[in-house]
């Protein structure tokens, strides 16, 4: 029998998986541009690679849909890769997030109805995850939702607001204002988004959900 918060484990362990998949994905693509012998010819190599090369690989990753490495190998050959994928971990993490949000909220109130969770939800994550996230720790007594350790996540998130509105990166005020102390460029400075940053960023946002899981862990085993 599972204990009280085995639903909640459960939703960060999928995020876990979800983080992985995005690193997969990685790896993969650009294993097959490793891999790739060019033609000379940009385009053709872009569509080479998109096709070819990577279709190869897909037995060797059955869990991952064969359009999101399709769509993947694409973004490598523009040097976007890190963008998108950084975008999903933003996603992932905040799709977590909420889902753990509404557990929470049926665990401390068995009769709520839907109306009432999703209201609640969109009142908790008002503003940037600065805000929300300690927001989320004093709800629900998650002392790992400290947002001085969700430091890296926080820029991710700024830098995120300007990759989906650029295709390419300039940091502005809004940017420098939400990432804090951790802005990478002054207003009106390009914004490096490379593999390297990525990797970075996965690797942060792992630690954080293990250091969830661990605490979500401990309150099942803490005594009533």
């Amino acid at each position: 029998m599972g204990g009280r918060y085995s639903d909640a484990t459960l939703r960060v362990s999928e995020g876990l998986d979800e983080l992985d998949q995005a690193n997969a994905v990685f790896n993969f693509v650009l294993f097959s541009l490793q891999h790739f012998v060019g033609t000379g010819d940009p385009a053709w190599d872009h569509r080479l690679v998109a096709t070819a090369n990577v279709a190869r690989l897909l037995e060797n990753l059955p869990e991952t849909e064969s359009d999101t490495i399709l769509a993947a190998s694409r973004e490598v050959a523009l040097h976007r890769l890190p963008r998108l994928l950084c975008i999903t971990i933003v996603s992932v993490v905040e799709t977590c997030l909420k889902d753990l949000s509404e557990i929470f909220i049926q665990l401390n109130k068995a009769d709520v109805i839907d109306d009432e969770i999703a209201t609640r939800v969109a009142k908790l994550f008002k503003g940037g995850p600065a805000d929300y996230l300690p927001r989320l720790g004093r709800e629900f007594g998650l002392s790992t939702l400290d947002a001085i350790g969700w430091s890296s996540f926080i820029e991710l998130a700024a830098t995120r607001n300007i990759l989906v509105h650029s295709s390419q990166p300039v940091a502005d005020q809004r940017y420098v204002r939400n990432a804090g102390a951790e802005a990478r460029a002054g207003a009106g400075e390009h914004l490096e988004v490379d593999n390297a940053y990525f990797v970075l960023q996965y690797v942060a946002a792992k630690a954080k959900f293990f250091e969830l899981l661990q605490e979500l862990h401990g309150k099942d085993a803490a005594p009533n």
